[in-house]
């Protein structure tokens, strides 16, 4: 059997941070289900950087995990890609029950 992901009673996924794969589909799969979440200080990052959502899901979608820790309760990635405009930038999420995006940074 391939590489499953568990979830605990709080939903909370359990898995090796270093399993990209697993690590990836399982943002991707929180994207597509809506349970994301951008923090006020990705907001203001996004606004004064001028980077829309269309360029963040962009970053989601094709992007390269380069990083990755826990800092509290739960796991955050690094994903540098492009946007949309062809412009390469990261993003820093964390995943709980939903993905939350951090930070966006150029």
């Amino acid at each position: 059997m391939g590489n499953v992901i568990r979830f605990d009673k709080d939903r909370t996924p359990e898995f090796n941070p270093t399993n990209n794969k697993a690590v990836r589909d399982r943002i991707k799969q929180l994207w597509d289900k809506g349970l994301t979440r951008f923090s006020y200080h990705a907001r203001k990052r996004m606004y004064e950087r001028s980077i829309d959502s269309t360029d963040i899901q962009h970053i989601i979608r094709y992007g390269k995990i380069v990083d990755h820790s826990k800092p509290g309760d739960y796991w955050r990635f690094k994903i540098e890609g492009k946007t949309t405009d062809d412009v390469l930038l990261s993003c820093v999420i964390e995943i709980e029950d939903k993905l939350i995006i951090v930070t966006v940074m150029d």
